[in-house]
């Protein structure tokens, strides 16, 4: 199990089994995994991806204060979450800036 959060730490989460793992251009490492957010009400925004072909990514999960990615998951249902390997308090906008928000 690994126990990690966002930069600012203001959302939780556990990762308690891994099966793949990719990284993406922001340097945010994804594992597709089975997870639990603690208290997901507080701080985590969630961006729904319009429907498209060529886009796999169907929703992004992220901090709403610090812009860290939390989840993603794709057009089958997958999930996975995000290792975040920036030093705490350094932001990652790729959540929000990624879709334009």
């Amino acid at each position: 199990m690994i126990t990690t959060s966002c930069h600012c730490e203001r959302i939780h989460y556990r990762i308690f089994t891994t099966t793949a793992a990719s990284e993406m251009c922001t340097g945010v490492q994804f594992i597709q995994a089975l997870g639990l957010i603690e208290n997901p009400c507080k701080s985590l925004e969630r961006f729904v991806v319009p429907h498209s072909k060529t886009q796999t990514i169907q929703e992004h999960g992220f901090c709403k204060h610090c812009g860290a990615s939390i989840y993603i998951m794709d057009d089958k249902g997958n999930v996975s979450y995000a290792l975040n390997h920036l030093t705490p308090f350094q932001a990652d906008y790729s959540g929000a800036l990624n879709f334009g928000l």
